[in-house]
């Protein structure tokens, strides 16, 4: 080769890094540019939605308190005109009015010194409704209940409306209360003779403002004038610290603290002493005598999406960069001789290749022993890489799996198969309701679906222990079921993800018996054609399944695979080939030992758990290594059941079943309470403070780290959390 032709060859390999270097610059101020625009966007819009949050909590916090107001301004009037009269007079109007609230949990009437009774200091009559709704009266003012020297009381005696500052009530739930106060007076006399006061539990702030969080981790705080929690995420922060003693925060919360505290309104980004950075938007609440409001966003929930957004905007504008490169590359390469052109072809087909051999990685490998279930699939490219795609997964006793196809063929089918994989990987782990994976895979992919791709896909749960089989069809080709015959399984027509951001995906179930198989797979083997132009069909897909119907999954996966290489006979194909097969098989097991309790729910009653899980250690020859942290994991999830399963004051019960053989130890607890599945939550952070974690978390985590097993199930209206613990104990069967 000549010299000149070797300056020529620099020259233009100068101008074609300089025209990609140049493009990647312009891409990635672009890229900036969006970044910004979009972060100071979604900024706004917190803002914005913070904003109308606030305001809307206003507006609730003030039609409480003005019901609490127009009450006592109704009580007011009569307890006027009867000032001399009996006290039982006294006692029947606060009592028909406490009878006809549910937010006032107790009210009183106090006096000035002898203006009741001669010779008498104190005169405070209170009617007081208890836990169970009962109205108790009674005259509590004497020298160690001074009210004369109470806020409520030299705040209202002064001809003036007085709302307290929060306190810990004397009632024994360890309930945090406002007091309401306004002033009596003796209109004969024209003078202020008492306070007429009402006590308000606290309780309903933090049922409205933790009901649906602005957004996910969101919290609200609400302080008093003095600095008091109304409302917090941690109760016990709320009862015993206030806004005015730092606990070892940072300077910026202070300083959001002093502002509310100050009646003043705005944003501010503070830090945890973690170091995490929150957004805070605050405000006062009218006519509360200077309580303020404020919501508290981890910046990463409203930002998290834009963060996963650049990345893969990043790495597709990479890959546009390195095609662009190769573009240019070859239009001023294009006198290279034919074997250079050829080399160039060749490099090209492996780096194909080794994206093929990445993207099989990607794919499950052989599927863990599991004595309930056997799962057999394959996945044929048609190309280098291709866009179907299957997974599975094993969590808390239930099988996840998914079956998927790509429209589209080539690299960005395998791009968008990545995605979804991902997508369904990073879901499940948090999810077992199958629609709601599939909802959340067509969220993701419709954010990013520039170019009209959709995917058909098939997502499964499939409980091991019981055989229930809940799943979602996201227009994916029917699956076979095959048991003593060979049928289509039932579907919705769902349509495939990545068209419309907010369809309503329907989850479907049913009951597997024993000995059942699921054969899913995707149109590239009905759709196998012959040189002459003939499909493979369904009914030959059909026939064989028949024939192999008592084999394993392995076995039919096999058979299917081979019956389509003869049909087709070499001939290519346009369209990947995949077939997944699942059968479930379980092995009963058999426990000679089982021992029952019934409590309702009452934590009061947790120490006959207890007593339960002690005999039942004691009767299983199980040593306190191991009966502590059982005894930990079922009080934990028992309590959770009496504190939160059902709506207050209603009186339910919860089950604790044992079953043991010399083996396991299979613990159940049942309730008919809301539905709630804990698994489904993510572990707590157990290295975060306690009031830098989120709500939850710290109950599963406990179980899995105590358990060997956990699995959670929704049956005939009853949640059915069920603890396994192997015990290995020969004497059982001495039992």
């Amino acid at each position: 080769m000549s010299k000149h032709e070797n300056n020529r060859r620099s020259r233009l390999a100068v101008k074609s890094v300089t025209a990609v270097v140049i493009a990647a610059l312009l891409l990635m101020v672009t890229m900036g540019a969006q970044y910004f625009f979009v972060r100071t966007t979604l900024l706004e819009e917190a803002h914005q939605r913070a904003l109308s949050e606030l305001k809307a909590n206003s507006y609730k916090i003030e039609s409480v308190t003005h019901s609490v107001e127009e009450t006592m301004l109704t009580m007011k009037a009569p307890i006027e005109r009867h000032l001399h009269a009996p006290d039982s007079v006294l006692f029947g109007i606060m009592g028909n009015v406490i009878k006809s609230s549910d937010l006032i949990v107790s009210c009183a009437v106090a006096f000035e010194p002898e203006y009741r009774v001669d010779d008498e200091k104190w005169s405070e009559y209170a009617v007081i409704k208890d836990n169970d709704g009962n109205i108790v009266r009674q005259q509590i003012g004497n020298a160690s209940h001074d009210y004369f020297n109470m806020e409520w009381y030299r705040g209202a005696f002064n001809d003036a409306s007085h709302w307290s500052e929060p306190y810990i009530n004397g009632l024994g739930d360890n309930e945090l209360v406002v007091t309401y106060s306004i002033p009596i007076r003796d209109k004969d006399k024209d003078e202020t003779v008492g306070v007429l006061c009402a006590d308000i539990k606290l309780e309903w702030l933090r049922e409205f403002t933790n009901s649906s969080p602005l957004y996910p981790g969101s919290y609200n705080i609400i302080l008093s004038r003095e600095g008091q929690f109304l409302v917090y995420p941690v109760d016990s922060v709320a009862k015993s610290h206030t806004a005015n003693a730092s606990h070892l925060r940072d300077a910026t919360v202070d300083e959001l603290y002093r502002r509310m505290m100050a009646g003043e309104d705005g944003h501010m980004q503070v830090r945890s002493h973690s170091g995490k950075r929150r957004q805070v938007y605050f405000a006062p609440v009218p006519k509360t005598d200077g309580w303020s409001m404020a919501i508290v966003v981890d910046e990463k929930a409203i930002l998290g999406k834009l963060y996963g957004l650049s990345l893969l905007l990043f790495t597709l504008s990479i890959l546009g960069l390195a095609l662009l490169a190769f573009i240019i590359g070859r239009a001023v390469k294009d006198n290279i001789r034919l074997q250079e052109t050829k080399e160039k072809k060749a490099r090209l087909d492996s780096e194909l290749h080794i994206a093929g051999d990445i993207q099989q990685a990607m794919l499950p490998g052989d599927f863990p022993a599991n004595r309930n279930v056997r799962v057999a699939a394959m996945l044929r490219p048609a190309r280098e890489v291709g866009g179907d795609l299957y997974d599975w997964y094993l969590r808390d006793d239930k099988l996840y799996f998914i079956v998927g196809d790509v429209s589209g063929k080539g690299v960005p089918a395998s791009l968008v198969m990545a995605v979804t994989r991902s997508l369904f990987r990073s879901t499940a782990e948090r999810e077992s309701n199958p629609a709601h994976i599939v909802t959340s895979i067509n969220t993701g992919l419709t954010q990013i679906n520039d170019n009209d791709m959709f995917v058909t896909l098939f997502v499964g749960v499939l409980d091991l222990p019981s055989g229930r089989l809940r799943y979602c069809n996201a227009g994916h080709d029917t699956p076979l079921l095959v048991n003593d015959d060979v049928r289509w399984l039932p579907v919705e027509p769902n349509l495939p993800v990545g068209l419309i951001a907010d369809f309503e995906y329907k989850r479907q179930e049913m009951q597997l018996a024993p000995g059942t198989m699921l054969f899913f797979y995707t149109d590239g083997l009905t759709e196998a054609i012959t040189g002459t132009h003939e499909l493979f069909g369904a009914d030959r897909m059909q026939a064989v399944v028949c024939k192999m119907a008592g084999e394993a999954p392995g076995e039919l996966v096999s058979a299917m695979e081979a019956a389509v290489n003869k049909f087709v006979a070499g001939a290519d194909q346009g369209d990947d080939l995949t077939m997944l097969a699942i059968k479930y098989d379980p092995v009963l097991e058999h426990y000679n030992w089982h021992k029952s309790l019934t409590l309702p729910c009452d934590r009061a009653r947790v120490t006959d758990l207890g007593d339960f899980m002690n005999g039942l250690a004691d009767e299983l020859h199980i040593d306190e290594a191991m009966a502590m942290p059982l005894r930990l994991a079922v009080e934990e999830a028992v309590v959770n059941v009496m504190s939160y399963a059902y709506p207050p004051g209603q009186e339910k019960m919860v089950t604790i079943e044992a079953h043991a053989n010399d083996e396991k130890l299979k613990i159940s607890i049942i309730d008919e309470g809301k539905a709630f599945d804990p698994t489904a939550a993510a572990d707590a952070e157990t290295r975060l403070d306690v009031e830098e974690r989120s709500a939850g978390g710290l109950g599963i985590y406990l179980f899995r780290q105590l358990m060997d097993g956990i699995n959670y199930e929704r049956i005939n209206n009853q949640n059915i959390l069920t603890f396994t613990k192997i015990i290995n104990n020969k004497k059982i069967n001495e039992k």
